[in-house]
């Protein structure tokens, strides 16, 4: 096994790429619902950090089959000190479940490192490990961890808070009786925002509570689901700004290296890539405007009671947003890895067809709206 600092993720929370187990045990460990409810049966995997990972050449001997991202696990050798490093394991490798139960280990029986084997496999096959999309999956595992466990991170929610407040606005003036244009209210709205993202049980938010007619258990999964909507509409314009990139430069990959049968086929497969990737961001925005057309009925039609059923019926949209957004994501990711500096015509025929050959398995991710939709349209 291999090691390597973790400092510098050592403030990250879980984002589209890292589900950061260990910063969650520093912030939630001692709390009842972490101890509880966990996320692994594992003590160790619940300190973890777990990130979609580009597999380097010198890790290629511990899988049976070649593939070009997996998803690496993080065991820090010090709860309290990630500079110190730590050691890790690939789901999928060769003896997966023997190294998993010698590195992680503090299973009481063979049930119990199934069940977290079999949980890894699952988050292997995500195109993200964003905190909505994950929920949902594991809802559909039958598995609930405590909330604690689907944290934004620290550095997604300071770039929000500005996105977030233009969003809520409506709302705010909704509920305050106030105007948006307002200085006051504008800081108002900043100041909601900031606190629906991170702390939806402070007592400023009791007036949004009474808008939305939500208390208690469906206050939690309601503001849970808002800001899962919130979180991706702000991801959208990063997604979609990325993926223009991709796209742009995918049109300029250099044949100099390649054969003709080659370059054929890298053309066909790129073509394919790219109507992918508009799709998806087609899809995204569709599912992101039932949102929109929701969240209207409340705050222009004055009907509270509409947007708390759609909150309450829709996380279900999550597996098709994570998904689609997730998979575009990893694209962009993983092309913009290859091509480190814009050498798009530094690769040979085989190398190249190595990389679209990622992006092909992406396509056999089929999602599609049709059922989110209906979540909507059940409440018109």
């Amino acid at each position: 096994m291999t090691f390597r600092s973790l400092a510098l993720i050592k403030k990250s929370g879980s984002t589209s790429r890292i589900l950061n187990l260990h910063v969650v045990h520093e912030r939630f460990g001692a709390t009842e619902p972490f101890n509880g409810k966990p996320f692994f049966f594992s003590k160790a995997l619940n300190r973890a950090l777990i990130m979609k990972h580009a597999l380097r050449g010198a890790d290629h001997y511990l899988f049976q089959s070649l593939k070009p991202s997996v998803t690496k696990v993080i065991l820090p050798f010090a709860k309290d000190d990630l500079g110190i490093g730590g050691t890790n394991i690939f789901v999928g490798q060769k003896n997966f479940e023997g190294a998993l139960r010698d590195l992680a280990g503090g299973y009481k029986d063979e049930a119990e490192l199934q069940k977290d084997a079999e949980l890894l496999v699952a988050l292997d096959k995500l195109p993200s490990l964003d905190p909505f999309l994950l929920r949902e999956q594991l809802r559909l595992l039958s598995r609930d961890p405590a909330r604690c466990y689907f944290q934004i991170s620290d550095a997604d929610l300071n770039s929000m808070v500005a996105f977030v407040s233009e969003q809520v606005n409506g709302l705010v003036e909704m509920a305050f009786a106030g105007n948006s244009k307002s200085e006051a209210a504008k800081e108002l709205c900043g100041q909601m925002a900031s606190k629906i993202m991170s702390d939806e049980n402070a007592d400023s938010l009791a007036p949004l509570r009474a808008a939305l007619g939500l208390d208690g258990a469906e206050w939690a999964d309601g503001v849970f689901c808002w800001k899962g909507f919130l979180y991706y509409k702000w991801m959208f314009k990063r997604i979609l700004a990325k993926a223009a990139t991709t796209v742009e430069q995918m049109q300029r990959i250099g044949f100099a290296n390649c054969d003709a049968t080659s370059a054929t086929t890298v053309k066909n497969m790129r073509t394919r890539t790219t109507a992918m990737i508009r799709e998806k961001m087609k899809t995204v925005y569709t599912l992101l405007s039932i949102y929109d057309a929701a969240y209207q009925t409340m705050t222009v039609e004055k009907r509270p009671a509409a947007f708390k059923d759609f909150l309450l019926k829709s996380p279900a949209m999550f597996l098709e947003i994570g998904e689609n957004a997730g998979t575009v994501s990893h694209v962009s990711s993983f092309w913009e890895f290859k091509f480190k500096g814009g050498a798009l015509g530094a690769m040979e025929g085989p190398e190249l067809i190595e990389v679209f050959q990622e992006f092909e398995n992406c396509r056999t991710v089929q999602t599609g709206s049709q059922a989110s939709e209906m979540v909507w349209k059940s409440n018109a």
